[in-house]
């Protein structure tokens, strides 16, 4: 538990640094981010932990993407589209073989 809650900080810190730049530039990151957390913590029936780690990752991203202007950039709604250019590789159930699809 203490390691996700401090990749978890981590993650929103990243997020929270990288806000100014630009959308493809922090998917970018994020992305090479998660596919290294989850190559390391991959394992066999950890997959409730990583889809945890990909709604907070998540959240975070609405957060930090809606605090870049005054008026409110992006509804929840709109959030699964967005997030499909950054998930597309990284959460992909085919990306590690250890990964169980637990929703």
């Amino acid at each position: 538990m203490k390691k996700f809650a401090k990749a978890c900080r981590h993650f929103n810190q990243k997020i929270k640094d990288m806000r100014t730049q630009k959308l493809r530039a922090i998917f970018k990151k994020v992305n090479q981010m998660l596919v290294g957390y989850y190559h390391y913590y991959g394992i066999t029936d950890n997959g409730r932990r990583l889809n945890e780690l990909k709604h907070r990752v998540e959240r975070s991203l609405f957060y930090w993407l809606n605090r870049r202007s005054q008026k409110r950039s992006y509804t929840w709604e709109q959030s699964p589209f967005l997030l499909d250019k950054l998930t597309n590789r990284a959460w992909n159930s085919n990306e590690h073989p250890y990964r169980t699809n637990v929703e």
